[in-house]
This record gives structure tokens, C-alpha cells and sequence, in this order.
């Protein structure tokens, strides 16, 4: 038999916005002992994808990392893979900032290393048909995805190897697939059963083979450092690679696709890998999906069905997560703003913040924290704001725009120093709060909801502990034996100015757990709208005519709010007008402010809440508290510098507490602060004929 052509490629990456130290951390654990290996052994050649962000890093902080890349590349060792430069999801970008990202990755990758790439990695292996043409009009000749795709496409596994050719608009682009099995073995399994494996594929009849997978797996992921290096994995892999060498022909991904033709033409359809097709669909259907499967893999018809069976696709988490869909219409009203400022001096300053802003993992979850890390979404809002704020006019306005793109009109007020978002038909609630000095979204939460994964964590949990060479995909850790106690779900989104109307004796305790009695019909239901003349302040008026809920029956209310942004400075202030029919009601009800701030830290010590004249028992932000008599609150950002002062015209009972989610990450289930929620509550037994009066001002210094 011929030869079987082996290649390897290992993509990198860290996310912008990630802490400098796992920056650091995952060079000295993963990425640099890879080459360190590598280098011992001469018969290895790996294709490398290094992501902009690391790239940068690497530049900036070890650049002999680079100086050594760019000798694998001289002696033909190391072949250096293109992409989009920050990471982004491709198919979700405007067309132009498709081209800018890729562009912007070959011109740096051939300043760099003497030669412009030929391959492209895709962000997640997450692809559309219409990406051919997008990769092969910037002279890239291949890409690499899962052979689930081309199960998706209907090629039989026994035909899923070497490359295929597509196209777009008659542009061809090759695509090499990715063996799922290696993907699985590499590097869990002793390096003998992947040659055995390898072997297998060649007995019948494959003469190429590529395995593509994330470089963290090589010392990032949990154990992987002491099973990989310290225990010698890598090291006796390569070995028995190069022992092999006589069936075994380990060669770079360009130097294949250039002398070897396509197996055939293929048209992939728009997937990803299989876990991120399960991952991106709603709870439901993830369960769902996995009780059909486990229902099928005991019988003999599951692998003629399994190519049929598959989950979603990535663009479903813009509808699975508010909060995603948020951040990505952000983005593209930041990109129509910067490409409406061509002239600018500041674009190409401007562009490179959007494009950071469009790193693809603060978007999405699934292992990974992604979306549910605070402090990944806060950098995408910060060079989403600080690229507008490159280019845009500091004039006062107020508009109406559907800015979410969910059929209904948001209202956007603006000033020199803020943005404030607001959502008449979601309770006139406010859904995004930008600090322009701080390049801050100070309304930046996360809403607490069902993930499949929270049906796995068991009633008496007890600390697992990892396998040297245990796979994430392996099994559910837990990091904190008391998990269970922060798993509560919403009923309505966490934003700010939510108004609620709850029964005189309901507890602090219950409304922090979302498991208490709304009396009213006020959240998250629609309010009229009408935006002001307040003399070229912005300025909106929401009004909603409603009704609270008794034992005796339904009483008409209305509540009516007034959001006011000055000409200039970091204010908004809030006018209320509660109309309430009935003393009985007026008795027993409490009319409460719910106002969410996304601070970053819970624990942080120079991450405080403070109300003057008080001394707290916990003054951090992810505390607990129940005060009375409350006409000022303010909350301390130290690190950014910022403080943020909430004040309420009458004095107020306040509630406080943390908002935290449990989410997965590659290091197990754990919990993570959200936001800081305020609650200013007034008894409707105040109400003067009726009516009922109180303004909340927000000032950010």
C-alpha cells in the first residue's frame, strides 16, 4: 500500500479581552513547550493558526516566539495559516468587515513571515456556503472543517478524506476534512491506538487524512499540561510518528492541496461541529436531541441515521440569548456608523476597534463560559463604544429605531458622555446604559435561565477530580460543593427600570430567587410612547395603563415614567407617576424600581456599595442587604475608575443583591457574578389622592 499523508494542524487562540496572565499562562504551558517538542523532532510538520490577539501578544511580549516560528517556516517545518484576524464568526459580519478582518491577518502574517498565507482557519469551524467566495476572492486557497459537514452533505464516511473543492459565485476554495476520531484521541488516548487508528484508515484505502483542533488542548485544558509534557505524551507521539515514517507521510496542508487534485466537488451546508450544532439549540431541544440519539445507538439503523440526525446552527444563539443578540446589533449599527465616517481622520483607528469588538467568544456559550463571563462581554461593548466614539457627533439627539432588530422600535437618547437604549414594548425598560469617557455599558447583565447542563449536576455533589488525561467533553465537574444553592431562573429579562408592584410583606430573599408574587402587569409588557421636546434635551415619556392583581380581584393602575439625558453629562434621570384606584390597594402594595448595573466584580475589594452615613456589614457589590429610609446609593467601580450614584427624590426602602449564574466552562460547572441589583421600593400607602410621585436619578462620575 501507498503511503497515508498525515496532516496536523493545531489552531490557537485567546479571546481580546482575556487577562494578560492566561495570556501568559497558556504561552508557558501550551503553546511555547508545543514548539519546544517540535523542534526535537524533524519528521513533524504542523500547519499553525495563531489568532490576532496572540499574534499581538506575542509581538508585544515574547517576540522570539515569533523568531522561532518564522525559522520552522524557513526550513519548511511550519506553514502559517490565515483567517479572519480578531476571530470573529464570519457569516454573521458585514460583508466589508469580512474582507477588512481578512485582510488585515494576511497583510500582518506577510509582514511577519515573509509570505501570505494560503489556508484559513474558520472561527469554530462555523460555516455558510457564501464564505468560499469571501476566502477565495482574498487569495486563500483551502479551509479546514469537520467531517460532519460532509456528513451533513451527504458523503459517506468512507469517502470523507483527502479534500473536496467548492465554490461560491464560481470562486473555488478546497476544504480538507477533519477526522472526528483524532479529534477524540488526540491527545487522550496513548499515541499507539492513533497510530493503530491512523493505520486502520489506510488498510482501508484512505491516502489522506488531517486532524485540526485547538492548541489549548496541548497544556490549557484541565490535566492536559501534566499528561501532555510532564508525562511525556507530545514527546512520545512525535517519536512514534517518526518511527512510522515508512507508511506514515506527515506533510503540510498547503503542500497538499498543492500536488494532490480534490476527491470531487461538494456544497457544504451552513454547520459547525457537532457539540456546538447541540449547544446552540434551545434547552428543550438539546434534551430533546440527546434522548432521540440515546433512544437510536443501540439500534442497527443508528449509523445509517446518524449523518440525519443534528442539532442548530450558530446564528441560533442570537435568538437563544437576548444578550448575544444585543451585543451583535450593537455591532453592526458600530460598523454602518464607522463606514459612514470613511473620511474620518479616525477611521482606520475606529475599524480596528470593531473589528476587536467582533472576537467571536464573548458571543456564544457552551463548554466554554463565553457569553456568560462578564468581563468578555464588557470588552466587547468597550471597543464597540470606543469605535463609535472615535467617529460619532457628541450632538444631543433622541430617536426611534428598531435597534434590536425584533419587529419593535427601541428609543436611543444620546449626549456628549452617554447612550442610554430603551424598550417601550419590554416594560420601557432600559436595555443599554454607554458611559463614553469609561467606554462602559453599565446595563451590560446576563438573565438567569435553564441550561441543559444544570440537569446533570446531581442532588449531593461531591468534588470530581479529573484524570490525567480526561477529555472536558468527559463527565461533569463541579467546582463548588454548594452549586445547586445558586440555580434560579428568570421570568422576565434583567434590565433596568423595571417596574414592579409587589405585595406589602413579600421578602427580599424570594425576589432575589425570582420566586415571589408580582402583583402587577407592568413587567416586561408594552408601553406608549412619546418622545419629548424637553428644549434639545432627549427626553422620552413611556406610559402604561394596567392593573394589579388581588385576592378580591383586578384594580386599574397606571404607571407613567419620564427619562430625561441633559444636553451634556453622565445623567439620566427617571420621573415617576404612579396612579393607583382603590385605598385597599394603596394598603397593600408596594411599587418597586428594579435597576440592574453590570459592575464586573462581586468581591472585589475596591468594588464597593456604599450609602452615606451608613456603615454596611458586606460592602461588596455581590452583597446582600435590606435597608430602610435609603435616599442615595452609590456604587464604586476602583479599577476603572468609576462611581456610579443612584438617587431617589423620596426616601426608599432599598433591596440589594448580586445576580450570579451557573454556567460551564472547560474547568467544570461554577458560579459567576452578573450584576448589581438595586430595588428602591415605596409603600402605596404614600399616594396622595391617589397619586404617587418619585424620581430616580443616575449619575456616573
Amino acid at each position: 500500500m501507498e503511503k497515508i499523508k498525515f496532516i496536523i494542524i493545531l489552531h490557537n487562540h485567546q479571546p481580546v479581552g482575556n487577562f494578560d496572565w492566561v495570556f501568559s499562562d497558556a504561552a508557558r504551558d501550551a503553546y511555547i513547550p508545543f514548539l519546544d517538542v517540535l523542534e526535537r523532532h524533524p519528521g513533524i510538520k504542523v500547519g499553525l493558526h495563531n489568532t490576532g490577539p496572540l499574534l499581538e501578544w506575542y509581538e508585544a511580549n515574547r517576540p522570539e516566539y515569533l523568531d522561532r516560528l518564522m525559522d520552522s517556516v524557513k526550513n519548511g517545518r511550519v506553514e502559517i495559516i490565515g483567517g479572519a484576524f480578531y476571530e470573529p464568526i464570519l457569516s454573521i459580519l458585514p460583508d466589508r468587515d469580512k474582507i477588512g478582518q481578512i485582510r488585515m491577518m494576511n497583510r500582518w502574517i506577510e509582514s511577519r513571515f515573509g509570505q501570505p498565507p494560503t489556508g484559513c482557519w474558520v472561527a469554530e469551524r462555523i460555516w455558510e456556503p457564501g464564505m468560499a467566495s469571501v476566502f477565495g476572492s482574498q487569495g486563500l486557497q483551502y479551509t479546514t472543517l469537520d467531517n460532519t459537514h460532509f456528513r451533513y452533505a451527504g458523503i459517506p464516511d468512507d469517502r470523507i478524506w483527502g479534500s473536496y473543492i467548492t465554490e461560491d459565485q464560481g470562486i473555488p476554495l478546497r476544504v480538507l476534512p477533519i477526522d472526528y476520531t483524532l479529534r477524540y484521541y488526540i491527545p487522550f488516548h496513548e499515541p499507539q491506538e492513533t497510530i493503530d487508528y491512523i493505520g486502520s484508515l489506510r488498510e482501508r484505502g484512505v491516502t489522506a487524512v488531517t486532524y485540526a483542533d485547538d492548541g489549548e488542548k496541548f497544556g490549557v485544558w484541565p490535566g492536559t499540561k501534566a499528561w501532555v509534557y510532564e508525562k511525556g505524551w507530545l514527546e512520545r507521539f512525535f517519536t512514534a510518528l517518526e518511527k512510522n515514517a515508512d507508511w506514515i507521510d506527515i506533510i503540510l496542508p498547503g503542500d497538499y492541496v498543492r500536488d494532490e487534485p480534490p476527491l470531487g466537488r461538494v456544497y457544504l451546508p451552513t454547520a459547525s461541529y457537532k457539540e456546538m450544532s447541540e449547544w446552540s439549540l434551545p434547552v428543550d431541544a438539546q434534551k430533546a436531541l440527546r434522548k432521540a440519539e440515546d433512544s437510536l445507538k443501540d439500534d442497527d439503523r443508528y449509523p445509517a441515521l446518524e449523518p440525519f440526525i443534528r442539532g442548530g446552527f450558530w446564528r441560533n444563539y442570537l435568538a437563544k440569548y437576548p444578550e448575544s443578540n444585543a451585543m451583535y446589533c450593537r455591532m453592526l449599527r458600530a460598523s454602518a456608523c464607522i463606514e459612514q465616517s470613511r473620511e474620518h481622520k479616525k477611521y482606520e483607528e475606529a475599524v480596528r476597534e470593531l473589528y476587536m469588538a467582533q472576537c467571536n467568544c464573548g458571543y456564544w456559550h457552551g463548554v466554554f463560559g463565553g457569553l456568560y463571563l462578564n468581563f468578555l462581554r464588557r470588552t466587547i461593548y468597550e471597543h464597540l463604544i470606543r469605535a463609535e466614539r472615535l467617529v460619532r457627533s457628541k450632538k444631543a439627539a433622541s430617536v426611534m429605531t428598531d435597534f434590536d432588530g425584533d419587529g419593535y422600535d427601541e428609543v436611543v437618547l444620546s449626549n456628549d458622555a452617554m447612550s442610554l437604549i430603551l424598550m417601550p414594548h419590554e416594560g420601557g425598560a432600559g436595555i443599554e446604559l454607554d458611559h463614553f469617557p469609561r467606554a462602559f455599558n453599565l446595563f451590560d447583565t446576563m438573565t438567569r435561565r435553564e441550561e441543559a447542563y444544570h440537569s446533570l449536576i446531581p442532588e449531593n455533589v461531591e468534588e470530581a477530580q479529573w484524570n490525567g488525561q480526561a477529555s472536558i467533553h468527559d463527565g461533569v465537574k463541579v467546582k463548588d460543593r454548594e452549586i445547586r444553592r445558586y440555580i434560579h431562573y428568570d421570568w422576565y429579562r434583567r434590565l433596568s427600570f423595571i417596574d414592579h408592584f409587589l405585595p406589602v410583606n413579600e421578602k427580599l430573599e424570594a425576589f432575589a430567587a425570582s420566586d415571589y408574587r408580582e402583583l402587577g402587569n407592568f413587567v416586561a409588557q408594552p408601553y406608549v410612547v412619546e418622545l419629548l421636546d424637553g428644549k434639545g434635551a432627549p427626553e422620552v415619556q413611556m406610559a402604561r395603563f394596567g392593573g394589579l392583581s388581588f385576592d378580591s380581584g383586578m384594580v386599574p393602575a397606571m404607571v407613567k415614567k419620564t427619562v430625561i439625558l441633559p444636553n451634556k453629562g453622565a445623567q439620566v434621570t427617571a420621573r415617576y407617576l404612579v396612579q393607583l384606584n382603590g385605598k385597599a390597594m394603596r394598603e397593600e402594595a408596594l411599587f418597586g424600581v428594579e435597576m440592574n448595573f453590570g459592575l464586573q466584580s462581586g468581591q472585589s475589594p475596591d468594588s464597593t456599595i456604599a450609602i452615606p452615613g451608613r456603615t454596611l456589614d458586606d460592602a461588596s457589590l455581590g452583597s446582600k442587604g435590606d435597608e430602610k429610609e435609603v435616599d442615595r446609593v452609590q456604587l464604586t467601580v476602583g479599577w476603572m475608575p468609576l462611581v456610579v450614584t443612584v438617587a431617589f427624590s423620596k426616601p426608599a426602602r432599598l433591596w440589594r443583591f448580586p445576580i450570579e449564574t451557573v454556567s460551564q466552562s472547560e474547568g467544570g460547572i461554577e458560579h459567576n457574578y452578573q450584576n448589581t441589583c438595586l430595588v428602591p421600593l415605596w409603600n402605596m400607602n404614600q399616594a396622595k389622592d391617589g397619586l404617587f410621585e418619585a424620581t430616580i436619578t443616575v449619575e456616573v462620575t
